[in-house]
């Protein structure tokens, strides 16, 4: 509609994945080889931090998503040109957000209503499976399965009326805002506490397929391709949320699920890397990917912005002590487009607490933009015998 907003930065620092994993052969036999791992991961959570009063407050204005996966895993090889692997994941969920809804569906201030949400999955298992085909010593063959895993987590949110004009116009079962909760103020009620909120979100199936070749003494050249099943994800919803609000001396119904729109489609990633042992000391890597972005640009926004991306990245590892130790690091740079979108699909939550049935405004037309490091450390230690 021609009206120019403030530009928006994400001042979130950045954030650890960090992993741990202890792996040992167990028996070796006439019916092969079979080994144990245990380990723990965090996948990739990214976290957001903009200012509360800015244009993107409709879709975020903080996050922190922490994610755990943990568990044991089998690797078993019958022969010495196959190996299956068997992986169960205990993993959890933590998810702390805040956005601003609107009252009566206008990007208005003087209509904003804070919320704050904070949820909780402690557990839900999963599995992964694995497969490695080696017919010749100069090639491999790999494939890995996850399923989709859904989280159900329960916890508790703050409407916070105090972040526009709606303070003076609602009563009953409201209290005031004071270090992310509700305190006890009968004389000026502005907010409201809701315990037992849901929230559910799926993430995907995910397939991912390698050929690794060493035709070249000391050097082995991967080819892969990842595919993320993200299509299943339409909509983040948010549940079973019903504060006793009076607005204007009558009772405002709020609808007790709302879906934060998200609208993905299916990813590729397409991954090209190569590994020279220098001596024995040293080896050296390089390497990049491309993938698809999981949002079409109609539906991207501030708090989920990926969009076709390209990362290249290096490292290097060292085997002092004679393979005792190996320590591994790595560095890479990702490279996002600059995106402007005019046809945006995006709409504010509208709670509509005055009644007005207005249609929510569009919120998601803009120019985008995007960069990232990654920056890793590994160290692996050997027990036993190096022989």
């Amino acid at each position: 509609d021609g009206v120019t907003l403030p530009a928006v930065t994400n001042q979130a620092p950045p954030y650890t994945v960090p992993q741990l994993g202890f792996a040992s052969p167990l028996a070796e036999g006439k019916l092969g080889k079979l080994a144990f791992a245990f380990g723990m991961v965090s996948p990739y959570a990214p976290s957001a931090d903009y200012d509360p009063t800015g244009p993107q407050r409709y879709t975020v204005v903080d996050t922190a998503i922490y994610q755990f996966s943990w568990g044991p895993s089998i690797a078993y090889q019958p022969h010495p040109m196959v190996t299956f692997g068997l992986g169960l994941q205990a993993k959890a969920l933590i998810l702390e957000q805040s956005l601003v809804v609107a009252a009566n569906g206008e990007d208005n201030p003087a209509g904003d209503i804070g919320v704050r949400a904070n949820v909780t999955d402690a557990f839900t298992p999963n599995i992964n499976l694995g497969l490695l085909v080696e017919p010749h010593e100069a090639v491999s063959f790999g494939l890995a399965v996850q399923p989709a895993t859904t989280f159900r987590a329960k916890g508790s949110a703050v409407l916070d009326l105090t972040t526009g004009g709606m303070g003076a116009a609602v009563e009953g079962d409201v209290d005031r805002f004071q270090d992310g909760r509700c305190e006890p103020d009968q004389v000026d009620p502005v907010c409201a506490n809701q315990d037992g909120i849901g929230l559910e979100i799926k993430l995907p199936l995910v397939v991912r397929a390698g050929v690794a070749v060493r035709f070249v003494e000391d050097l082995e050249i991967e080819l892969a391709a990842v595919w993320q099943n993200w299509a299943t994800l339409t909509d983040i919803l948010l549940t079973d949320v019903d504060p006793e609000l009076i607005v204007f001396g009558s009772p405002a119904e709020l609808e007790s699920e709302f879906a934060l729109p998200a609208g993905l489609r299916n990813t590729t990633s397409i991954r090209l890397g190569g590994e020279w042992r220098a001596s024995d000391l040293l080896e050296l890597r390089a390497g990049g990917f491309w993938e698809n972005g999981a949002f079409p640009a109609q539906r991207m926004t501030v708090a989920l912005y990926d969009p076709s991306k390209v990362q290249i990245g290096g490292g290097a590892s060292l085997y002092p002590m004679k393979g005792r130790f190996r320590f591994d690091v790595s560095a890479a740079k990702l490279f996002f487009p600059k995106l402007t979108v005019t046809d945006s699909e995006i709409q504010l939550v509208n709670v509509d607490v005055l009644g007005f049935n207005r249609p929510p405004e569009t919120i998601g037309n803009g120019t985008y933009s995007s960069k990232g490091w990654v920056a890793a450390a590994q160290l692996s230690i050997l027990f036993g015998s190096l022989e």
